[in-house]
């Protein structure tokens, strides 16, 4: 795991929001969220440096698929998985926040940025 400055501001001043598990493949590691002092980003610090990256995803991983369908016929294969990101997701959202933007940085397949 490598420690990071902030990708949004360069900021080394971060506060800890939630330590989460890898709910996707089920290992036993937890994840930082922080949030930036300075301009409020939201990211996993520390994170796997590269080398780490291909022990987190197996086989099974679909955006590693080559014939893997695209996201509006996906609707309903990973229902539980994703419906719990997306719960996750909204636990973090300021009260009352209605509408606005979403950046998915390293997005996979970019199904879940499709159900949001």
């Amino acid at each position: 795991m490598e420690w990071i400055t902030c990708a949004l501001c360069n900021s080394d001043s971060s506060i800890l929001l939630k330590r989460v598990s890898d709910i996707k493949m089920k290992t036993r590691d937890a994840f930082c969220l922080v949030r930036c002092n300075r301009c409020g980003l939201v990211y996993m610090n520390p994170r796997p440096t590269v080398s780490e990256m291909q022990s987190y995803y197996d086989n099974t991983y679909s955006p590693h698929l080559a014939a893997h369908a695209n996201a509006s016929e996906r609707l309903g294969s990973d229902d539980q998985y994703y419906s719990g990101r997306v719960r996750q997701f909204l636990g973090y959202l300021p009260q009352g926040f209605t509408t606005g933007r979403l950046l998915d940085v390293g997005c996979g397949d970019g199904y879940w940025l499709y159900l949001m």
